[in-house]
């Protein structure tokens, strides 16, 4: 990080040594100031630089900025010059923008959201540098904001400023509010989806409460943009000790409770506490579901190896789908705390525990049309029990990834002749052609989308579209809803 003694600094001194000796010199002063009318006057001497975000003098033109208050050094290079930047917040949030600098007079102007036509703060920098700040009521909501800096007057340069952004959640208080105690838990429906919450203060306490009618496998979640949440669960009497508590073992810094197996949660009434780590900070927007697992349920996981990230990749690229969207791997809930998977081993049967623990992040989806049909599902899967990895496959989907567009790379390489002779077919099996045939064989056959690389390969089957069903495939798939957070 540049200190205030730093290169930028060293820069402008070297530059303002000479002109400040002469205006020293003329009229017995001190050093001259950017500010100053008579540096204006002399401003066309300053040979100032361009910065490295030129050319941003619209906001269509605008450079992105962090919002954790890193900074940019940007420099008023010529009379008129103004710079443009952009950011973009997910929740309602506090935020403080503001420029600082050696010598210097800037204005400073914020619009949005989500375009520049409408001005919604202003600070002239009262002769220094400006700094704007919404918080409490003024909090900006969701969305992206254009900030437009210059030298207030326009008729004067600035060799170097420091621009920084800085936003932090300002969550108002939820719709389940209040909430704070056992007995202010307000109910949450298994299976009914997400619940959006919110930590408004820092020592802010959410409870909730669920009805199980039978003996379940169940996973309790929060989630959300940001933020780092506690998850604690209770039986009927929330004043006892917890089941069980967990902080960072969600997403991110979120957290999961699974109860499953020998640990699933028998028919009753169940408290639900979560807070915010330390008690010390907000948390906007995170969700809160309970899932109760049926026989059939879709797991869709994120991986936690390189090659899990390059399989997310390869979807993000062909799907056009956000890298944080995609997934890497699938499998079937097949009850009793377990699911079916191909993995690269063949054919297994893991424990739901062993999938969370193995996954940073884990969606269960549900065919809409699933009924009772989850144990025909189930059925299916495990008669491709001792079914073989498809190795070549995945070297297909590398090929696409390769040469997206051209389906005839795909078809005339080695990788495409090996799944012709060798994977083709149910012989041999990837992750989520598992799920695809499951559900096909018990008459629910799911809607999919290939990628579009390999949808150009002629003469397609409906083998070859469950051979290469991916698992982001299955997540963008109608037929399924996501339950959990």
């Amino acid at each position: 990080m540049m200190s205030i003694g730093g290169p930028a600094a060293l820069l402008e001194a070297a530059v303002l040594a000479p002109v400040n000796q002469r205006v020293a010199d003329a009229s017995g002063g001190g050093p001259l100031s950017l500010s100053s009318p008579a540096a204006k006057q002399n401003s066309f001497a300053l040979p100032v630089l361009r910065d490295a975000y030129e050319p941003d003098d619209t906001w269509e033109h605008a450079n992105t900025i962090s919002v954790n208050g890193r900074r940019q050094v940007h420099t008023i290079h010529k009379l008129a010059d103004v710079d443009w930047v952009k950011f973009t917040v997910t929740e309602r949030s506090r935020v403080v923008i503001q420029t600082k600098g050696l010598r210097g007079n800037t204005d400073m102007a914020l619009f949005g959201p989500d375009g520049a036509s409408t001005q919604i703060a202003y600070d002239n920098g009262n002769g220094g540098f400006a700094r704007i700040e919404r918080r409490d009521a003024d909090a900006l909501g969701p969305g992206t904001y254009y900030v437009r800096v210059g030298e207030f007057g326009r008729d004067g340069k600035i060799t170097a400023y420091r621009l920084t952004v800085q936003a932090t959640p300002a969550p108002l208080p939820d719709a389940f509010e209040s909430d704070d105690t056992p007995q202010q838990a307000q109910p949450i429906g298994v299976n009914a989806g997400p619940q959006t919450h919110t930590i408004h203060a820092a020592s802010d306490v959410d409870w909730a409460a669920f009805q199980l009618d039978a003996a379940a496998d169940v996973v309790i979640e929060t989630r959300g943009a940001s933020g780092d949440t506690r998850l604690w669960l209770y039986g009927s009497d929330p004043s006892t000790a917890p089941i069980e508590f967990d902080n960072n073992d969600g997403v991110g810094s979120f957290s999961v409770i699974v109860r499953a197996g020998d640990q699933a949660l028998a028919a009753g009434t169940y408290y639900v506490k979560v807070d915010e780590s330390g008690n010390n900070a907000l948390v906007g927007n995170y969700t809160l579901s309970v899932t109760a697992l049926e026989q059939g349920d879709v797991l869709l996981t994120q991986g936690k190896d390189l090659i899990s990230t390059a399989i997310r990749v390869g979807e993000a690229r062909e799907l056009d789908v956000a890298f944080a969207d995609t997934f890497s791997h699938s499998a079937i809930y097949i009850g009793n705390g377990s699911v079916a998977e191909m993995l690269t081993s063949g054919f297994k049967v893991t424990s739901l525990e062993k999938r969370y623990a193995e996954s940073q992040r884990v969606d269960i989806l549900r065919d809409r049309d699933l009924g009772d049909r989850g144990a025909a599902v189930v059925d299916a899967a495990m008669e491709y029990a001792g079914t073989p990895y498809a190795f070549s496959q995945i070297a297909v989907f590398a090929r696409a990834v390769v040469f997206p567009g051209k389906p005839q790379k795909v078809v005339n390489s080695p990788a495409y002749r090996a799944y012709n002779r060798l994977d083709s077919g149910p012989r041999r099996m990837i992750c989520s052609e598992l799920v695809a045939r499951a559900f096909a064989d018990a008459s629910l056959p799911i809607d999919v989308t290939l990628w579009p690389t390999l949808g150009l390969i002629g003469n397609q089957t409906e083998d070859f579209r469950m051979d290469f069903t991916s698992p982001t495939m299955l997540a963008l798939s109608p037929d399924l809803a996501r339950l959990n957070a």
